[in-house]
C-alpha cells in the first residue's frame, strides 16, 4: 500500500497541511482556470457572476455568516476542540459547507426541519470514512491522474443518467465510480489499521469531530436566516395583487409577525397554502380572517 503522504505550506505562524488530493485536485483547478480565462465567453459570464456575488444581498448574509462561525469556533477552541492546525478544515468546511447549507436551506422555503437535516448529514458514522479517506491518499503523480479521471467519469455519470438511451453507459460508469471508491477505501481502511497509534491520538478526534461540530453551532444561524428569508417572501406578496395602502400593509405586517413569531412552521404553512390570499387582502377584517384559518388549518 501507499504511504501518507502530504505536503505542508508555512504562512506565518500557521501551518497549512494540504494532502496529495487536494493539492491534484488544486492543480488542475489552477490548469481550468487558465484555460477558461483566454476564452472571452467564459471571462464575461465569469465577471458577471463575480459581479452578482458582491451584491448587498449575498455579501450581507456570507458576511454574518462568517462571523457566526468566527465565533463558534472561538467557543470550539476555548472548550480544546479547535486548533490553528485547523484552520485550513474550517475555511474548507466554511466554504463547502456552511455556505451551500446557507443557500439550500434560504432558496427552499418548504424545509422546516432544519436541525434534523443537519444532524443527518453531520452525524453519522461516515463521517470516520471521510476522514480516513482524505487523510490516507495515494502518492501526488497518482492523484494527478486518478482525480481528472474520477471527475469525468463522475460527469458522464450524471448525463448518462438524465437519457434512457444512454442507461447502459450509466450502468458501466456506476460500477466504475464504485470501484473507484472501494479502491480509496480499502487503501486509506489498511493504512489506518497500520498507523493505528497516530490514528487514536487526540489530534484525530479533534480532525474528526470538527466539521460535525461546526455544522450543529450553525443551525441556530441557519433557523434565523430562513425564518427572515419566508418573511420577507410572505411581505413581498402584499406587495403585489390588489393595491393596498401603506396602513393596510402594515397592519398585515404586524398580524403576520404576531401569528407566526419564530415559528419557521408557520411562516411556511402561509407561503404554501396562502400565497394567493396574500396577495389579494382588501381590508384589516380579510387579514384577520386568513390568519385565523391559517390557526386552524395549520398542520
Amino acid at each position: 500500500m501507499f504511504p501518507a503522504q502530504s505536503t505542508i505550506l508555512r504562512c506565518g505562524s500557521l501551518m497549512w497541511q494540504f494532502n496529495n488530493r487536494e493539492i491534484a485536485t488544486a492543480v488542475w483547478v489552477l490548469l481550468f482556470a487558465v484555460w477558461a480565462v483566454q476564452k472571452e465567453a467564459i471571462r464575461k459570464a465569469l465577471a458577471r457572476a463575480i459581479q452578482l456575488f458582491f451584491c448587498f444581498k449575498v455579501v450581507a448574509p456570507v458576511g454574518l455568516m462568517l462571523l457566526y462561525s468566527s465565533a463558534a469556533v472561538l467557543i470550539l477552541a476555548s472548550a480544546g476542540l479547535w486548533r490553528t492546525s485547523q484552520l485550513k478544515d474550517t475555511v474548507v468546511w466554511f466554504v463547502l459547507t456552511a455556505v451551500v447549507l446557507m443557500v439550500r436551506f434560504v432558496t427552499s422555503y418548504g424545509n422546516q426541519s432544519i436541525f434534523r437535516d443537519v444532524l443527518r448529514e453531520t452525524v453519522k458514522v461516515t463521517i470516520v470514512l471521510e476522514f480516513l479517506i482524505g487523510s490516507y491518499t495515494f502518492p501526488l503523480a497518482v492523484e494527478l491522474v486518478f482525480v481528472p479521471l474520477v471527475t469525468l467519469v463522475a460527469a458522464i455519470d450524471a448525463f448518462a443518467k438524465q437519457r434512457d438511451e444512454y442507461a447502459q453507459v450509466s450502468q458501466i460508469t456506476g460500477m466504475v465510480l464504485v470501484v473507484a471508491g472501494l479502491a480509496v477505501l480499502v487503501s486509506a481502511v489498511w493504512r489506518a489499521i497500520a498507523d493505528w497509534e497516530a490514528l487514536g491520538c487526540l489530534d484525530t478526534a479533534r480532525s474528526i469531530l470538527l466539521a460535525p461540530l461546526l455544522s450543529l453551532f450553525l443551525c441556530p444561524a441557519l433557523y434565523a436566516m430562513v425564518l427572515f428569508s419566508n418573511y420577507e417572501l410572505i411581505f413581498i406578496r402584499l406587495q403585489f395583487g390588489t393595491p393596498k395602502g401603506e396602513e393596510l400593509v402594515r397592519y398585515a405586517r404586524w398580524r403576520i409577525l404576531r401569528h407566526a413569531g419564530l415559528n419557521l412552521r408557520k411562516t411556511v404553512h402561509l407561503l404554501q397554502s396562502y400565497p394567493a390570499e396574500l396577495m389579494h387582502v382588501e381590508c384589516k377584517a380579510d387579514v384577520d380572517g386568513l390568519l385565523k384559518r391559517a390557526s386552524r388549518e395549520q398542520p
